[in-house]
């Protein structure tokens, strides 16, 4: 499983360079882009699978890149309708659950309640948890 998630994570690489290298807005601009966001979803879901099976914190980043793809994409109907939907209310309060439960985690279980560690590397997860936590709520 861990192979079939490194090699999809080759393909939102290689569309989103592809969407930075274009005119932004443009055909291919859009097409690189949607490429993007369905890929990472891929991504997601695998780094989902994978913690389902060995808990890590890395799930911080999986969380983190979809809300930035999810966002990215949805720019676009906020500027069409004007204002962010329950679609997007529901996406960044998911974000936000998940990044605080995350950081709560992460220095619960490096204050030796759940696995037996020192306290400074605690300090880098939790930080992300909470920027995981909080940057959704300045999108909406």
């Amino acid at each position: 499983m861990i192979w079939a998630h490194i090699g999809i994570s080759v393909v939102p690489v290689g569309t989103g360079l592809g969407a930075l290298m274009t005119r932004r807005g443009g055909r291919r601009h859009r097409q690189f882009g949607r490429a993007y966001v369905y890929s990472i979803g891929f991504v997601v879901a695998s780094a989902i699978v994978l913690v389902s099976l060995r808990w890590s914190p890395v799930l911080l980043i999986a969380v983190f890149s979809f809300h930035l793809a999810f966002s990215g994409n949805r720019v676009r109907s906020w500027k069409r309708d004007g204002q962010p939907t329950a679609l997007d209310w529901a996406a960044a309060s998911l974000t936000l659950v998940t990044g605080f439960a995350i950081a709560g985690l992460v220095l619960l279980g490096y204050l030796g309640w759940l696995v037996r560690s020192t306290l400074q590397p605690a300090f880098v997860p939790a930080i992300l948890g909470v920027s995981v936590g909080y940057f959704p709520l300045m999108d909406l």
